[in-house]
């Protein structure tokens, strides 16, 4: 059960990641600047804005799924073979 918890949440880690990284910041900064020529209102603050946005979309998309990640394998857990010490049987002469 943690498995399948910790698989979902790197799921929606890789979905947010993508969501706020590539769309919010990507494509939207870029949309921002050609709506901007587009309806002929360039300002400084338009483009200045837009260009930060570009800029900073995959860094933050990369640590939105980093964090994600971190939290999906520590729900995960690890298996109980590198957790425990297995103890030797003893052979008795």
């Amino acid at each position: 059960m943690r498995k399948t918890i910790g698989i979902l949440v790197i799921v929606l880690g890789v979905i947010l990641a993508l969501y706020v990284g590539g769309w919010a910041l990507f494509y939207d900064g870029i949309f921002d600047i050609v709506k901007a020529i587009d309806s002929n209102t360039v300002t400084a603050m338009v483009v200045g804005i837009g260009v930060i946005k570009v800029s900073v979309g995959s860094i933050v998309g990369w640590l939105i799924f980093y964090f994600w990640w971190v939290v999906g394998f520590l729900i995960w857990g690890f298996d109980d073979r590198y957790n425990s010490v297995k103890r030797r049987k003893r052979r008795r002469m």
